[in-house]
C-alpha cells in the first residue's frame, strides 16, 4: 500500500526514459516498466533485477526511492519466478488472476531442459529484433543438442539480419547438412550464397528445390542472381514472372534494377504498384529521391509515412537527414530532437544528430555526442545472463 501511495503523490511519467536492452524499447513510467517485464520477460528478466541502472533510474528520474530500495532487495531472491512475482507485486497493477497466470507460464518455461528454454529465449529475441543476443542464445542450445539443425538455421538468420553473410551462411550449411531435405533451410542458404556473392553455389542449391516451389521466390532469387552479375535485363525479367506469381519483394528488387541503371521514376513507378501507405515504400521511395539528389520529394516520401507512425525513430531520423542534405539545419535539429525524445540511446538517430553539429560547425556538441556514442557502444556489449 506504501508504495500505491508513492506512486499516486510521484511524477509518474519521467522525460528521461529507460531502454531495456534486449527488446530496445523505451518506458518512460515505472508502471510501463511493469508492464514491460510482464510481457517480455523471457527476454530481458535479467535486466529488470540485476541491472543497477534501472533502479538508479526509478530512484533519481521516477522519484521512488522506496521502490528502488525494495527491488534492491530482491535482487537477493535466487528464484526467477519468485523474483518476477516479487517485482510485480511491489505495487497493484496487476491483479491475482494476471500474476497467477504469469506464475504458471514461468513454472512451465522452468520445468522444461535447458536446450529448450534457451531456443525459446532466442525465439523471443529474435522475435524484437535482438539478434546479436538472440544468436548466443542459440549458440548455447548446441552446447546441448549439437546436431539442433533449427537452432544453426536460427543462428544464420540472426548473422543475416546483423549483416554477416559469410557467417550466416556457414551456419545455414552446417543446417543443411544436418537435414538436407528443408527447404526452408535450403531457400536460407540460397539467399545467404547471393548476398556473399556465390552465384554459382546458389544455383546449385535452386537446383535442389527449384521442383518443389511453384511460388514466385525461386524467380526473384534468379532474379537477384542476374542483379548481381549485371544481366539487369535479365533479372528485370525473372522479378517480372516474380510479381506474376505474387511475391511483392520482387517489386522492391526491380525497383533496385531501375535505380541502378539511373531510371529514377520507372522505379518509382514500379513501387506504385503497392499501397502508397506501406511505410517501407515510402521509406525506399525516399531513398531513390535521395540518390536523385531531389531532397524535396524525400522529405514529402518521409512526412507522408510520418502520419502512419509518428512514433518512429527511424523516420524522424530519415527526415533530419534529408533536412541536413538540405542544409536546413534548424528543421533537421528538431526532427533529430523527436526521434532522440522517442529512444535518447539510439545509434542512428546519435550519429544523425553529430553529423547535424559538425556540419554546423559546432565541433564541441558534435565531439559531445560522439563521445556518449562510443559509452553506449560500450555498455551495449557487457556480459548475457540467461
Amino acid at each position: 500500500m506504501a508504495t500505491d501511495l508513492i506512486l499516486a503523490l510521484s511524477e509518474n511519467i519521467s522525460p528521461v526514459p529507460y531502454r531495456f536492452e534486449a527488446t530496445n524499447i523505451s518506458v518512460y513510467s515505472f508502471e510501463q516498466a511493469l508492464y514491460h517485464c510482464y510481457y517480455y520477460w523471457k527476454e530481458s528478466w535479467d535486466e529488470i533485477f540485476i541491472k543497477d541502472n534501472f533502479i538508479e533510474w526509478v530512484r533519481e528520474e521516477l522519484k521512488l526511492s522506496f521502490i528502488a530500495s525494495e527491488i534492491v532487495k530482491m535482487k537477493s531472491i535466487r528464484n526467477l519466478k519468485d523474483r518476477i512475482i516479487a517485482f510485480l507485486s511491489v505495487t497493484y497493477y496487476f491483479d491475482k488472476d494476471e500474476l497467477d497466470s504469469l506464475k504458471s507460464e514461468i513454472q512451465e518455461w522452468q520445468n522444461q531442459s535447458q536446450s529448450e528454454k534457451l531456443k525459446e529465449k532466442g525465439d523471443a529475441l529474435i522475435a524484437v529484433g535482438s539478434f546479436e543476443k538472440a544468436v548466443i542464445a542459440y549458440k548455447a542450445v548446441l552446447s546441448y543438442d549439437k546436431k539442433n539443425y533449427a537452432a544453426m538455421n536460427n543462428i544464420g538468420i540472426g548473422y543475416m539480419n546483423l549483416e554477416k553473410y559469410d557467417k550466416a551462411e556457414k551456419w545455414f550449411f552446417k543446417a543443411f547438412e544436418c537435414c538436407n531435405t528443408n527447404d526452408k533451410i535450403i531457400s536460407n542458404l540460397i539467399e545467404a550464397c547471393i548476398y556473399n556473392n556465390d552465384f554459382d553455389v546458389a544455383e546449385k542449391y535452386i537446383q535442389l528445390i527449384e521442383k518443389n516451389f511453384d511460388s514466385g521466390e525461386i524467380f526473384c532469387f534468379k532474379g537477384e542472381i542476374e542483379f548481381g552479375r549485371g544481366n539487369f535485363e535479365k533479372a528485370i525479367n525473372y522479378y517480372k514472372y516474380a510479381i506474376v506469381k505474387n511475391d511483392f519483394l520482387a517489386i522492391f528488387k526491380l525497383a533496385d534494377v531501375y535505380e541502378k541503371q539511373g531510371k529514377f521514376e520507372t522505379a518509382i513507378k514500379a513501387l506504385d504498384m503497392i499501397e502508397e501507405s506501406n511505410i517501407e515504400v515510402l521509406i525506399k521511395k525516399s531513398i531513390i529521391y535521395e540518390n536523385a539528389f531531389d531532397f524535396k520529394s524525400a522529405i514529402k516520401c518521409i512526412e507522408k509515412a510520418i502520419i502512419y507512425d509518428n512514433s518512429s525513430v527511424k523516420l524522424w531520423t530519415y527526415l533530419a537527414k534529408y533536412y541536413r542534405l538540405s542544409n536546413d539545419f534548424i528543421k533537421a535539429e528538431g526532427a533529430v530532437c523527436t526521434a532522440l525524445r522517442c529512444s535518447r540511446d539510439d545509434l542512428s538517430a546519435n550519429l544523425e544528430m553529430a553529423k547535424i553539429k559538425r556540419e554546423q560547425g559546432k565541433i564541441k556538441e558534435y565531439k559531445m555526442v560522439m563521445a556518449k556514442l562510443f559509452k553506449n557502444l560500450k555498455n551495449d556489449y557487457r556480459d548475457i545472463y540467461f
